[in-house]
């Protein structure tokens, strides 16, 4: 009787022990579930989300991850509008507490979900091409609602046209210089168009040759410099002073052809910002393709 109590007892023990495992093994994937900072994408069309395999108690400092697996939001061109990352923030639509990426701190408490904060291209930002954005219309429309320039200069020198001859329904405005590349200087007699149409950068193709004012609002943004025409002397963005992003040099070549009898059409220099008119063919400037996104 004794030997059969005893058998039982060790049993029970064994039994007992297996449990106790279990639930220990149980509350540290409970503990591991609630005490964790995990992070979503929050709609982001590319990278991946950092992950955090850090368990916290409740008092313990976090600090917020990088955006290790670079996250962006850039629709395919024309569908939709581009964002870039701006940190974490404790609500999907942003409207939280927001965190810089990794360096912003909390005091955890319980688990917590931090979602990918979405927000607005700058001047002088990078653009998704890796160029340099120098307009913003200030809301998406049209499928676009900034425009981008290349990062480098096209290389090589090119001529606004081969002949003599009219190239009619050019525009100057802000938003027209993809109409002016793609319906009205086309064709290989248009060379500096023609190397704009076949160039890619990061891998977006659509690239234009910017109108009159497009050009104009490239070199006053980017390259801080426009011409004051009532002075008549160059004069320097108050936004940016001398400093210039872009690696511009010499004169470029505007999409916008004068109607007059002889063929000219606008260009600029970077060198002093002044804009004005060339024979459209025979000279031969810089290109520095633009794309809208």
């Amino acid at each position: 009787m004794k030997i059969k109590k005893m058998l039982i007892f060790i049993i029970m023990a064994i039994v007992f022990a297996g449990c106790e495992s279990g639930f220990e093994d149980m509350m540290d994937d409970v503990e591991t579930v609630e005490n964790s900072v995990s992070y979503n994408d929050n709609g982001a069309t590319g990278g991946s989300i950092p992950v955090d395999n850090t368990i916290y108690k409740t008092g313990d400092t976090v600090t917020v991850l990088l955006n290790s697996g670079s996250l962006k939001k850039i629709p395919t061109a024309g569908t939709g509008e581009a964002f870039k990352f701006g940190g974490w923030n404790t609500k999907a639509d942003g409207s939280g507490i927001s965190y810089i990426a990794g360096s912003g701190t909390f005091v955890f408490d319980t688990a917590i979900i931090l979602y990918a904060k979405w927000v607005k291209f700058e001047l002088r930002d990078r653009g998704p091409a890796n160029g340099w954005i120098f307009h913003d219309k200030g809301s998406y429309s049209g499928g676009w609602r900034y425009l981008e320039a290349a990062p480098e200069d096209i290389s090589g020198t090119y001529a606004w046209k081969t002949s003599a001859t009219d190239t009619p329904g050019t525009s100057t405005a802000i938003g027209t210089g993809y109409a002016n590349t793609y319906t009205y200087m086309t064709g290989p007699e248009h060379p500096a168009a023609e190397v704009v149409r076949n160039a890619a950068y990061g891998g977006y193709t659509g690239w234009f040759l910017p109108s009159k004012d497009e050009l104009n609002e490239m070199c006053w943004v980017l390259n801080s410099m426009k011409w004051n025409y009532p002075a008549n002397l160059s004069e320097n963005n108050p936004a940016y002073g001398d400093n210039r992003v872009g690696d511009f040099a010499g004169n470029y070549w505007s999409s916008y052809r004068t109607h007059f009898a002889e063929p000219q059409a606008y260009y600029q220099s970077f060198g002093n910002g002044y804009q004005t008119v060339a024979t459209q063919h025979g000279l031969y400037f810089n290109v520095r393709a633009v794309r809208a996104f």
